[in-house]
């Protein structure tokens, strides 16, 4: 996996802000359709919990959670 980043970061960098502009403009492209992979499920009587499961049991985890992580 970090062999398949690393090919484009080293031509990026090679190359200058005229190759940043044509891979971010690839990578779009490419990430159009994930937002359509995860709506087809919700097509037929779908359920919008399984991508809220954050917050599934309410705030008060969170809270207690961030001065831990602090």
């Amino acid at each position: 996996v970090i062999f398949l980043f690393s090919i484009p970061t080293f031509l990026v960098a090679r190359n200058g802000p005229r190759i940043i502009g044509r891979y971010s403009e690839l990578t779009f492209y490419m990430m159009l359709w994930i937002p359509l992979f995860f709506l087809i499920p919700l097509k037929e009587h779908g359920s919008w919990m399984p991508f809220f499961p954050l917050l599934k049991e309410g705030w008060k985890p969170i809270f207690t959670a961030v001065p831990t992580t602090i």
